[in-house]
């Protein structure tokens, strides 16, 4: 599919408001999904720090 988008993109005129329009859905999904995956991978990262150095405290016991 992505072989083929150069050779589709030059023949769009027609189409061109129902494809930006599908274009900005599929981007604003996109970027509301990647917000929620960075949020989650922020507290995500900060769980694992905590067990990290709650580890290291285990270990010196």
């Amino acid at each position: 599919m992505e072989k083929s988008l150069p050779r589709v993109v030059p023949s769009l005129p027609k189409f061109t408001r129902w494809g930006s329009g599908k274009i900005t859905m599929i981007f604003s999904g996109a970027f509301l999904i990647g917000q929620y995956i960075g949020h989650t991978g922020a507290e995500y990262l900060e769980h694992s720090y905590d067990c990290d150095c709650s580890a290291h405290h285990i270990d010196d016991e």
